[in-house]
């Protein structure tokens, strides 16, 4: 067993064993000199003690606590303490995933939480928000839902592939994926009534889910929001060849320290930093060419695009690098927390804050969390299996107490194969020069004798591992939930069924295990 510790139902290991971990992510948390030169790790005891608003965000408080509202979520006091500077901003996002997107959005929730405890508790008062990214475009991530509860798991997709590729934010839900989560979830539900919009549907369900937990939600479109940035966006505009330059450097920086970049140029050796909404809906990228913008086929002098930044910013998006720019230029957060990839980001994108004289937020990884009932949890104890072992093939785990048996298949079928392999031998001997081509007809022979023998073996090796037929079907069981379809858990799997079996209790105990800048990951037993 490799279990550190355990409270409350909740198991704790190494993010190491976490599959698929960011290894500049995980470098980070376990203070790697390496990664502490690309981000710094949070000083907890220093964060947003020097943090004072630089212009007034008495707009943009308004803004947001109008369409917080129309949600159902009242935030007007944070939202004021946070205009006035009296607190500092501590902030985390997620595209406006289908049902509440996976179950890692309540992670980063919770580690939002959790840091703002902290700071508060250090006397830094402080205000979480959650930046909803409505402007990505990536329609089949967002419309797809693995709804995962004790008993079954079922995926959720929509037929529907638009022709251009739009913000999904305002995009209503697909009547097909609608219909097929109203019918397991009720169609009395506001959040998923026919005709709402992606962002809407994700910000209602949260606002409902959250109750009085007083996390500020931020539509990424909002106009007011974007008015509040058009300075650095524009700033940003009138640079794009000198930005692109230094995201090369920065990202050959990357390079050296053994790191691979986030974000990698487009084929023609760009960065696509901004994007522009079209009437259609369409999200293309802005291209700096000689002196003028390209968008599409079509070319826009510079004074065309000033003039749109001034009366529409909203209609101009951003790419995931110029994102933490633009975020941090508004909100002028004390912390940001993000995933293995969001952290990754920083590493590249704070040249564009020293470019521009925008002061980055201390960077946190959020807390790994996955969940499961804690019945099926203690199938670990009982038939001595560590949970990492899951994240494999289960009969490798199972078999760790069939030694003798897996020892005596290996044994048998590697004696088949040497017995075989002698008497290709021979035989290719006795017909030496008699039939060039036998030699060769022998060898292939032998490949596809060794190949059935090695099938024949690992069959073996599965039948031993389900002649337990309880021990398999727990262990199996167990697996399909934190590791579906050989993937973890929080990445790829809702966390809606689990809240509609377990209501405020799960967010409690997701809140309480989402720990930010941790070097472990946890299982919430529930």
């Amino acid at each position: 067993m490799t279990t550190t510790h355990e409270t409350k139902g909740t198991r704790e290991f190494p993010l190491a064993l976490y599959p698929g971990i960011g290894r500049l992510a995980l470098d980070l948390v376990n203070g790697s000199e390496a990664a502490s030169k690309l981000i710094a790790r949070p000083d907890w005891k220093a964060i947003g003690r020097d943090r004072r608003p630089s212009r007034d965000r008495a707009a943009l408080a308004e803004a947001l606590t109008v369409s917080n509202r129309t949600w159902g979520n009242d935030v007007s006091d944070p939202i004021g303490r946070w205009a006035s500077g009296e607190a500092v901003a501590v902030i985390a996002g997620q595209q406006a995933g289908l049902g509440g997107g996976p179950l890692y959005t309540l992670a980063k929730i919770g580690s939002l939480l959790a840091a703002c405890r902290r700071l508060q508790q250090g006397g830094v008062p402080a205000v979480p928000f959650f930046w909803i990214a409505t402007e990505d475009h990536d329609f089949a991530e967002v419309s797809n839902l693995l709804f995962q509860t004790d008993s079954a798991a079922r995926l959720l997709r929509s037929s529907r592939n638009p022709a251009v590729r739009e913000p999904v934010g305002a995009l209503p839900i697909p009547e097909d994926v609608r219909r097929q989560l109203a019918d397991l979830v009720g169609e009395d539900q506001d959040w998923l009534k026919p005709g709402v919009c992606f962002g809407d549907s994700f910000a209602m369900l949260l606002a409902r889910v959250l109750g009085k937990r007083e996390v500020v939600l931020v539509d990424s479109l909002l106009p007011e929001l974007r008015r509040c940035g058009a300075e650095i966006l524009g700033s940003l505009a009138k640079s794009l060849v000198e930005t692109g330059e230094a995201l090369h450097a920065r990202s050959r920086a990357v390079e050296a320290a053994g790191y691979r970049p986030q974000v990698e140029p487009g084929p023609d050796g760009y960065y696509s930093l901004l994007y522009s909404i079209e009437p259609n809906g369409e999200r293309l990228p802005i291209v700096a060419r000689s002196g003028a913008f390209a968008i599409g086929s079509r070319k826009h002098s510079a004074s065309e695009l000033e003039k749109r930044l001034a009366s529409a910013p909203e209609t101009i998006s951003t790419g995931a690098l110029a994102r933490p720019l633009l975020q941090d230029f508004v909100f002028e957060p004390a912390l940001f927390i993000g995933g293995p990839a969001e952290v990754a980001y920083y590493a590249q994108a704070t040249v564009l804050h020293e470019m521009f004289d925008v002061t980055p937020p201390a960077i946190a990884l959020r807390g790994h969390v996955l969940v499961a009932p804690a019945k099926r949890m203690r199938a670990l104890d009982r038939f001595g299996v560590g949970m990492p072992e899951l994240f494999g093939p289960l009969e490798a785990a199972v078999n760790r107490h069939e030694e003798e048996l897996v020892k005596k298949v290996r044994e048998t079928a590697g004696s088949g194969r040497e017995s075989l392999d002698e008497i290709i031998r021979e035989l290719s001997a006795l017909a030496l020069g008699g039939d060039p081509g036998l030699d060769r007809a022998m060898k292939r022979s032998g490949r596809r004798i060794d190949y059935h023998f090695r099938t024949m073996a690992s069959r073996a090796e599965r039948a031993i591992a389900r002649r337990d037929e309880e021990r398999w079907a727990a262990l199996s069981r167990l697996q399909q939930i934190l590791y579906p379809g050989g993937q973890p858990q929080d990445r790829v799997a809702g966390w809606l069924g689990w809240w509609l079996a377990y209501g405020d209790e799960l967010v409690d105990r997701l809140v309480e295990a989402a720990e930010p800048d941790s070097a472990t990951f946890r299982v919430v037993a529930i």
